[in-house]
């Protein structure tokens, strides 16, 4: 009798543990949406401004009447509803902190370039690295770059200053629902400011970053991940992935497979002290940031790991042998495999869908609930990476344009 009654004591605190985890997402999408209003509230406010001053100056408000008509305009889900142009090559990589507010991507043309998405138009370009930057994170007003200079860079966004009211948006804008959009060609060399600071320490590559409020951790071809403190700039841990694998005969394997020129370190996610990375030996490490030791592997690929995400009971991996694995954490177990027909290059996933794309001009959508597969279609070349907040998605191609969908 008091086993079972304290049986169904657990069971009824389990039932309250998973009500009050719910009524967490439930705040954190509340916060998010208010903070994406606020933000809006201040681009408002700002082109309010602008358009006073083109009054005085004899203008026009009706640039401002056109962003209000295409900020309330409604989109069906799955449609490309922008095609952002500008880059003279692949874009390789990109993020956006809201989906009226800034997106940063980076191209195999050398540049990184940042956009507003509420006004339509590109703000110029974040000259700094003496390298190509492969990994970039937006959070907020706060960008964070890795580049094969070897170097991780912090960017202030709020310090970029204002287009001039006096120039029109449609000659800023490299912004259409058409494949053939404007290309910028404004201010294209030019850099829009200077970066915070930059952390050194890496002898190679930096392939991956992921960062927190306080932190950041970066993986290198050096074969090296290192945890950086942002307010002292000072690196506090540097972890030997060769070390942890204690044997480089799987990794030099895939060097006889042609991967040898492909990132080491191919993807990495922290939480509090827990750190998955990915590598190229196909292999996913679970590593305890306290102490710097690797304390579980999830073996289960074939092939290079080129992107992972991990949440409260899953991590899912994509690969370059086209699959991808969804692991349950609390086993180490692969709970399902998605197999596709091309390398999986990106992904990233919320409760309901997995969005990936790869050696494909097409995106694929899994919904987790149905298991039903939608793909998307539009770029002209392989899709290089894939971002979503809330209903927007953000896509990077090889066709040197960046699209953005409705979800």
């Amino acid at each position: 009798m008091q086993k079972s009654s304290t049986a169904n004591e657990i069971e009824q605190i389990n039932l309250q543990i998973n009500e009050l985890l719910n009524q967490r997402k439930t705040l954190e999408l509340r916060w998010e949406k208010l903070e994406s209003k606020d933000l809006q509230l201040q681009l408002i406010l700002e082109d309010l401004n602008e358009a006073i001053v083109d009054i005085e100056e004899g203008g026009s408000v009706r640039n401002l009447k056109l962003d209000e008509e295409d900020s309330d305009e409604e989109h069906e889900s799955g449609a490309c509803i922008k095609t952002l142009s500008g880059h003279t090559d692949e874009v390789i990589c990109l993020d956006f902190n809201h989906p009226k507010g800034m997106l940063v991507s980076s191209s195999l043309d050398g540049t990184v370039k940042a956009w507003d998405l509420y006004r339509n138009r590109c703000l110029g370009n974040l000259n700094g690295h003496n390298g190509l930057v492969r990994c970039l994170q937006l959070d907020d007003a706060r960008l964070l770059t890795g580049s094969d200079d070897g170097t991780i860079k912090q960017w202030d966004l709020t310090l970029i200053p204002p287009v001039s009211s006096s120039l029109s948006i449609s000659s800023f804008s490299a912004f259409s629902s058409a494949p053939s959009s404007p290309t910028l060609t404004a201010a294209d060399n030019v850099g829009i400011i200077n970066e915070s600071f930059t952390l050194e320490g890496h002898q190679g590559e930096v392939t991956a970053i992921y960062a927190d409020r306080h932190t950041v951790v970066s993986g290198s071809n050096d074969k090296t991940m290192k945890q950086w403190d942002l307010e002292t700039q000072e690196c506090m841990l540097t972890l030997d992935v060769m070390w942890a694998s204690k044997t480089s005969s799987k990794v030099d394997n895939w060097f006889d497979y042609n991967y040898s020129t492909h990132d080491f370190i191919g993807a990495l996610q922290f939480w509090e002290f827990a750190l998955a990375s990915g590598t190229s030996d196909g292999r996913i490490r679970m590593w305890d940031l306290r102490t710097g030791q690797a304390h579980r592997t999830l073996p289960g690929h074939s092939a290079p790991i080129t992107s992972l995400q991990f949440d409260e009971v899953h991590l899912v991996s994509c690969s370059l042998d086209k699959t991808i694995r969804i692991w349950d954490l609390r086993t180490g177990s692969v709970f399902d495999t998605l197999t596709y027909t091309t390398p999986i290059s990106s992904l990233q996933f919320d409760s309901n869908k997995i969005i990936s794309a790869g050696h494909s001009s097409e995106i694929d959508i899994y919904n987790r609930t149905s298991f039903q597969h939608i793909q998307l279609n539009g770029h002209s070349g392989r899709v290089n990476s894939v971002s979503f907040h809330n209903d927007l998605l953000a896509s990077a191609g090889s066709d040197k344009v960046i699209k953005l969908w409705s979800l």
